[in-house]
């Protein structure tokens, strides 16, 4: 399971969960297991990095440099599991370096009664945002009197 079997982006890393099963088909909640993990792309295998979490899972991630599709195999003691193998597109990603329209910061200077700047931190402030979508932020205490947004 994961989003590396639905679809990815070049240069940008695919991955994916492998959910060990015993014969019954119960989830084993111990490591150790051995699985064949197998990716070609449109220039040829890719190498996977396979981790053993120690709980019956294991976690797959690869680097698909290209797009184009890409063929997912995994298997145990020879066989293909479950779901195995499939193919999944990847697109083509997008190459930028701090275009558009950028992030932006300001900075709140807090004042006392009097209006004087404050000195320390610890002031609650709302900061909203509006535009036409939802617009991600982050606000910092910087425990000198000032605040800063960056969005």
């Amino acid at each position: 399971e994961g989003p590396g079997l639905e679809s990815l982006v070049d240069n940008e890393p695919g991955e994916f969960r492998i959910h060990a099963v015993d014969r019954d088909g119960n989830p084993r909640s111990d490591g150790g297991d051995k699985f064949d993990v197998d990716i070609t792309g449109p220039k040829g295998n890719v190498k996977p990095q396979v981790t053993d979490n120690g709980d019956g899972t294991y976690d797959v991630v690869f680097d698909p440099e290209h797009p184009g599709n890409y063929d997912i195999n995994v298997g145990y003691e020879g066989a293909p599991i479950k779901d195995m193998p499939t193919k999944v597109r990847c697109k083509e990603g997008t190459d930028c370096d701090n275009s558009g329209f950028g992030v932006f910061s300001f900075t709140v200077q807090a004042r006392d009664k009097r209006g004087e700047n404050k000195t320390f931190g610890g002031d609650q402030f709302d900061v909203e945002i509006a535009g036409p979508g939802e617009t991600e932020f982050e606000k910092t205490d910087n425990n000198d009197g000032t605040y800063t947004a960056v969005y």
